[in-house]
């Protein structure tokens, strides 16, 4: 979620990180693609009325080609080069732990902090926190973790 309402902030943010980019044109020249930020990334930005905030949302389609923190940090750059912040975000579906585990010790590496041996239930927690994961609806850890979901189960 970004702290505007304007849709059309989101929209040109999504366009600038979506792997397809956007389309310019320069006068009466041809059209040009101009290539996004981020490999294997669907971004489209939108409205949400209910909780009055403009979002991108994103389809990463391969986590090693862009991880979640990358993604999340490109969308925190692109809104800042516009003068708006992100507040936080949101997951729809499940999530792979090994994802949650990059974000997390991402950040104590961003944060100078040497690596831990936390669990992870901890890397988790801290990944939560860096991708303000409850800013919208509450992440519950059990539910949205592929590997927690499926082993409360069985």
């Amino acid at each position: 979620a970004l702290n505007t309402a304007d849709v059309a902030v989101a929209q040109a943010i999504a366009a600038r990180v979506r792997a397809s980019g956007l389309v310019v044109r320069h006068g009466a020249g041809a059209p040009v693609r101009v290539r996004g930020r981020l490999p294997a990334v669907r971004a489209i930005g939108w409205g949400m009325p209910t909780y009055g905030h403009a979002q991108v949302s994103l389809n990463l389609l391969d986590l090693e080609a862009t991880p979640m923190h990358v993604a999340y940090a490109a969308i925190a750059d692109e809104a800042a080069a516009v003068g708006a912040q992100v507040m936080g975000s949101e997951l729809i579906g499940l999530v792979p732990l090994d994802a949650l585990r990059d974000v997390a010790r991402a950040g104590d590496a961003h944060a100078d902090l040497e690596p831990t041996d936390a669990d992870d239930v901890d890397l988790v927690e801290r990944a939560v926190a860096l991708l303000g994961l409850g800013y919208v609806t509450p992440f519950r850890p059990r539910q949205r973790v592929l590997e927690w979901a499926l082993a409360d189960c069985s």
